[in-house]
């Protein structure tokens, strides 16, 4: 499904037509044709198209880099298609709350006929990591990364803010990178400031810091708590699916739904517990 996807459009667009959209970084694009490239190799041996291919598959130390690269991105335009549709329907709120006047309506309006297309740019984004959590791939490169001890537990400890990770959203709705002048002047502002602590305290924090990257090394199973944290982002999608199909509701019902948005966040500790 997921090299289906690569060598087709989601839609009306390419996957690299999303990802350069809402994905800053030039340097985590993916290039598609050597993805692509690698599959067909795979899929052209003899007797692959009768059975399963054993072992990888058509992942490969050849593509793993752009696999990486495809994941890392994909997941940074998810991102920002929810950071844009959030922003844009809490705009739509604010202006709803205050008294409807010849100024605020047209306001109104412009922001009501743009979330359908936010509400699709979510929809392609979320579509493609679900191609990418459904296949093998991931999994592999998931143990490639355990094994090479590039998968830490993830932490909210010193994040920059959300601007100069993923870039600022302009009136427009487009994103552009934080100046670096900004950047200079946010770099202690973190999404979750800590109080200030004397010499001796941080010394301590920073050992305890320490001792905890070195223990995650030593979960085995590292792996597969980032794999449940991609299902659980997918899986709403996945049943959204399924109960919106015209088999399961009449069209009237469906007229009638109120369907929102879930997200799950990263698992912050060492237990692995997923934070909802």
């Amino acid at each position: 499904m997921l090299a289906g996807l690569l060598k087709g459009n989601v839609h009306d667009e390419t996957v690299l037509e999303i990802l350069e959209q809402l994905c800053l970084d030039d340097t985590k694009l993916p290039e598609i044709g050597k993805l692509v490239a690698a599959f067909e190799v795979i899929r052209m041996l003899p007797g692959t198209s009768a059975k399963p291919v054993t072992g990888t598959g058509w992942y490969t130390k050849d593509i793993c880099h752009e696999f990486h690269k495809l994941y890392v991105s994909s997941l940074t335009a998810y991102a920002n298609s929810l950071r844009i549709l959030s922003k844009a329907h809490s705009n739509l709120k604010s202006l709803q709350k205050v008294n409807t006047t010849r100024k605020t309506q047209p306001a109104i309006d412009l922001l009501k006929s743009q979330l359908p297309h936010f509400f699709e740019q979510v929809w392609k984004c979320m579509y493609l990591l679900w191609c990418i959590t459904d296949s093998r791939i991931l999994r592999h490169h998931f143990k490639l990364l355990l094994a090479c001890q590039y998968l830490p537990s993830p932490s909210n400890q010193g994040i920059p803010s959300e601007n100069v990770v993923f870039g600022c959203i302009t009136k427009e709705w487009r994103l552009e990178v934080v100046p670096e002048s900004d950047q200079a002047s946010n770099a202690g502002l973190l999404v979750h400031a800590e109080p200030l602590v004397d010499a001796g305290q941080a010394k301590d924090d920073e050992r305890s810091e320490s001792e905890e990257f070195d223990s995650t090394l030593e979960f085995p199973k590292l792996d597969k708590s980032f794999m449940r944290w991609m299902q659980l982002q997918v899986a709403y999608r996945v049943g959204l699916d399924i109960l919106t199909s015209k088999s399961a509701l009449s069209a009237s019902i469906l007229q009638k739904l109120e369907i929102s948005i879930i997200t799950a966040r990263y698992p912050s500790d060492l237990d692995r517990e997923m934070d909802p």
